[in-house]
């Protein structure tokens, strides 16, 4: 278990359920007030690079777009 906030380890059988670190408490029955891993999931991080690659991509056509268009003249 790991802090939303922080990202620290938790440990469950504290007295008091809350991030050492931080103080965010949560619920050790409760999936959603804490985190299974420490970092994001391998899908999301690749689903981020798909789409961070795919937003670069537009951009770079765009700006070819307005680059190759007619040269203004006199």
């Amino acid at each position: 278990m790991y802090c939303r906030n922080c990202y620290c380890k938790l440990d469950e059988t504290a007295a008091i359920p809350q991030c050492g670190f931080c103080g965010r408490e949560f619920k050790p029955l409760e999936p959603r007030t804490y985190l299974e891993r420490p970092f994001p999931s391998k899908s999301r991080i690749l689903m981020q690079l798909v789409t961070t690659a795919a937003a670069s991509i537009f951009v770079a056509y765009v700006v070819a777009l307005f680059q190759m268009g007619p040269i203004g003249g006199h």
